[in-house]
């Protein structure tokens, strides 16, 4: 399965809107907020991996920003623009956060993110929720790496200090220090296994499963109830992107690739794990129905919409002109 490089299309961003909401702040607004990100970015000397998201993100024209008002979530990125937002009041470590909202970009820009359309007449609602799974799942293991390694580098930097202090270093604490830094040691290793336990939590299908469960739910008219608080400053509705084929297994793989295209640790996974334990039929079901009785109704309401109008479509094709 030795899938090292990516191909897509030409990708351009689109970030006029950025811009034009940009526009409207104040010069001391844009300049406290550089000040707050240029303290982001220096996170990236204690963090291999946030250093080569970041030189990624400058070659490819990634714009960030400070998100002053968004609530429950620790940044997030638009597809499309090129434009990722950090909250810096978000319980979550910065360096995480930073890695994993950059992985979406990069995702973005090898044409890997799926994104639908306002009806449920384009693709897969299945094959669209998978790619979904997906898409999270590499970038929560990307982010899990990068909190790795800044949280060693911070265990090494304050046992320096306290052996310069006269102070002696209680051996459980150097072990676990140890055995982290041997976890995170293999960088193919240590993303696989985050990749794959990301399908065996609970709490990441219930935070995704019910986030695109109502948005969508809202827009084909299943569901008139309140949508997740997020109160983003910047939001867009994406245009419709088809993404990576989850039914080609060399296209999935090109999610592995790091940023730098030197590695692929999904490559480097058994080459059996992919299609018995991600890309199955029943990962929808299992996947976004977890969060409550009320999500598996909605869930299963927006697959009935999907396979009516896909019946409509077929039913339509078949019928014979006439001579």
């Amino acid at each position: 399965m030795a899938v090292n490089k990516t191909y897509k299309p030409e990708t351009h961003w689109d970030q006029t809107a950025f811009e034009e909401l940009k526009a409207t702040w104040t010069p001391e607004r844009i300049a406290e907020d550089e000040k707050t990100l240029q303290e982001v970015f220096a996170l990236a000397a204690d963090c291999p991996l946030l250093a080569e998201a970041l030189d990624w993100a400058n070659t490819h024209g990634i714009k960030f920003f400070i998100d002053h008002q968004a609530v429950n979530i620790g940044g997030y990125y638009l597809p499309g623009t090129g434009v990722m937002a950090v909250v810096p009041r978000s319980f979550m470590r910065m360096e995480e956060v930073m890695v994993h909202e950059i992985r979406h970009a990069w995702q973005d820009y090898n044409g890997l993110i799926s994104w639908n359309d306002n009806t449920p007449h384009d693709g897969s609602f299945n094959d669209f929720f998978i790619n979904n799974a997906l898409i999270e799942a590499d970038a929560k293991a990307m982010g899990l790496l990068a909190l790795g390694q800044s949280t060693v580098a911070q265990r090494k930097r304050d046992a320096e200090r306290a052996v310069k202090m006269g102070v002696l270093l209680h051996e459980e604490s150097k072990k676990y220090t140890a055995s982290y830094q041997e976890r995170i040691a293999d960088e193919n290793i240590a993303l696989g296994t985050g990749f794959l336990d990301w399908f065996e939590t609970n709490w990441q299908p219930r935070f995704y499963g019910d986030s695109f469960s109502k948005v969508y739910g809202r827009k084909w008219e299943l569901y008139d109830g309140e949508l997740p608080l997020r109160n983003q400053e910047f939001s867009l509705d994406p245009r419709h992107i088809k993404g990576m084929d989850i039914h080609d297994m060399q296209d999935v793989l090109r999610l592995g690739v790091n940023f730098s295209g030197t590695k692929n640790y999904l490559a480097a996974l058994q080459p059996d794990i992919l299609p018995r334990k991600i890309l199955c039929p029943s990962l929808a079901d299992t996947f976004w129905g977890a969060a409550n009785d009320d999500q598996i109704k909605l869930t299963a309401g927006l697959r009935k919409a999907h396979l009516k109008k896909k019946l409509a479509r077929k039913t339509r094709g078949s019928v014979t002109a006439p001579c």
